[in-house]
């Protein structure tokens, strides 16, 4: 289906039904939509926003319908159906996260818990019991390059970090850690220049983006959560955060500081030298590398059960 088409079913279908739909009605009516709808968008947005970042194009011409022009017409129109539809799937997360659907979402100091028990008043919680998310990724929401969608999007993240610090889920930190938080980071207008800050001063012509305070509030509580948590680094490693404690502005700091680091890099030697170098695909294959092996031991597990269930049968 267009992005266009299933936008305005979004909005005006999918909100309506998620905003009024019964508690009891939650499994036969929201999970199975959502299911769908966010298995379509994990692989799509991805591909998309990708590409429009690191190439200047989103190289999924069947989601745009019949589009005619000039090529710098067709660019626009593409950069701008896309937005539309991201803006569209922020809405309804910023729905999902509502308080009236999420009355038993812990606050961030309350005793700890599981999602089976917060799952029966809060949405969030019975979604995310029942992985109807999938495999998180910023790319759902766009990178956050559009401002709109960004800020339709502010309500899910505080609920994730609310939902992550409640129930010490592994997933929710490693995504909050290891992805929302390096791309808030890169919101900044401090940070090196990238196809992303490219991409947001396009798309934010006339809005001040760096006085966007929900952004920074919501880095300083991920930030808050961060110091408090020991987490499993790309590297495998275990590594206490709170020992780069200086306040909120001096790690904003001491983070831009590396990623300008980082961005100033060369290429490796082993980089072929017909290719251009980008430090942000570099960055991209750090965040993923756990996601990939991760994906790498499931297929591993799928293929001893298989063996094991065949031997069974001989």
């Amino acid at each position: 289906m267009e992005f266009d088409h299933l936008g305005k079913l979004i909005q005006l279908t999918f909100i309506p039904l998620v905003r009024y739909c019964p508690r009891e009605r939650w499994d036969e009516w929201v999970l199975l939509l959502l299911e769908y709808l966010f298995f379509y968008c994990e692989d799509i947005f991805r591909y998309a926003w990708l590409s429009l970042i690191h190439e200047g194009r989103a190289k999924v011409p069947a989601f745009f319908g019949d589009l005619y022009g000039p090529e710098e017409k067709l660019k626009k129109l593409e950069v701008e159906l896309l937005i539309k539809f991201t803006r569209s799937v922020s809405s309804l997360l910023k729905v999902l996260a509502s308080e009236e659907l999420n009355s038993g979402l812990p606050d961030l100091n309350c005793p700890k818990s599981d999602l089976k028990s917060i799952s029966s008043s809060s949405l969030m919680g019975y979604l995310l019991l029942h992985n109807c998310f999938g495999r998180f990724s910023m790319y759902l929401f766009g990178c956050l390059v559009d401002y709109q969608s960004a800020k339709e999007a502010l309500p899910f993240f505080h609920a994730l970090i609310r939902l992550a610090v409640a129930t010490d889920d592994e997933r929710l930190k490693q995504f909050i850690l290891n992805e929302m938080l390096p791309t808030l980071v890169r919101f900044d207008d401090r940070s090196p220049p990238s196809g992303i800050s490219r991409l947001k001063s396009e798309s934010n012509s006339g809005i001040e983006v760096s006085s966007m305070k929900d952004i920074v509030c919501l880095c300083q509580e991920i930030y808050n959560v961060y110091l408090q948590n020991q987490v499993t680094m790309t590297n495998g490693e275990m590594a206490d955060r709170k020992t780069c404690a200086d306040g909120f502005i001096d790690w904003l700091n001491k983070e831009l500081k590396d990623l300008h680091y980082r961005a100033s890099l060369p290429a490796p030697d082993i980089f072929p030298k017909h290719v251009v170098w980008n430090w942000e695909f570099n960055e991209e294959f750090d965040r993923y590398f756990p996601t990939y092996m991760e994906m790498l031991h499931e297929v591993d597990t799928m293929n001893d059960c298989l063996e094991v269930n065949f031997c069974s049968i001989m």
